[in-house]
């Protein structure tokens, strides 16, 4: 078995939601990242797209070269739209560039996809990997009840 963990941020928000997932993800007031591109060390929404991109490049090239068993691969943020449905009101589906990645070109390389952010449990297939999603939420540090529906037995064999 093959395991690639990556930190995957965000894909490109769409040009005209770049103000506001600057101005209202609480991400990007509390990061600091000292090669931010603002040069002031704060972490910004062009600093997460530099970290996508290389996070992208990086599982491609990594998950183009085959392999003869199975793999898995796990990041932060869901690698489809489908999950990102889940925190975003209907009425507000443009942002769902923010709390998912659409990328079901590497999806489909993988046999396994373990993912984060969206604070809800799902399991979706595309083609042959399985995209999993069991977040646990927050523990008491934050002052925020773990998530009701997550899932405590929940066992993926590989």
């Amino acid at each position: 078995n093959r395991f690639f963990p990556n930190s995957e941020k965000a894909k490109t928000p769409q040009e005209d939601l770049i103000e506001w997932v600057q101005t209202h993800i609480s991400d990007f007031k509390l990061i600091q990242h000292k090669n931010s591109v603002d040069g002031e060390g704060k972490w910004t929404v062009y600093d997460m797209i530099a970290q996508f991109n290389q996070a992208y490049n990086f599982l491609k090239e990594e998950l183009e070269k085959g392999f003869n068993g199975t793999t898995v691969t796990v990041t932060h943020f869901a690698p489809l739209f489908d999950f990102s449905k889940l925190n975003v009101p209907e009425n507000d589906q443009p942002k769902n560039s923010y709390w998912a990645n659409h990328i079901p070109e590497l999806v489909e390389l993988s046999d396994f996809w373990i993912c984060g952010h969206t604070h809800t449990p799902k399991t979706v297939t595309q083609g042959k990997c399985q995209v999993v999603c069991n977040p646990r939420g927050y523990n008491s540090l934050a002052n925020i009840p773990e998530n009701a529906n997550f899932i405590h037995q929940k066992i993926i064999e590989v």
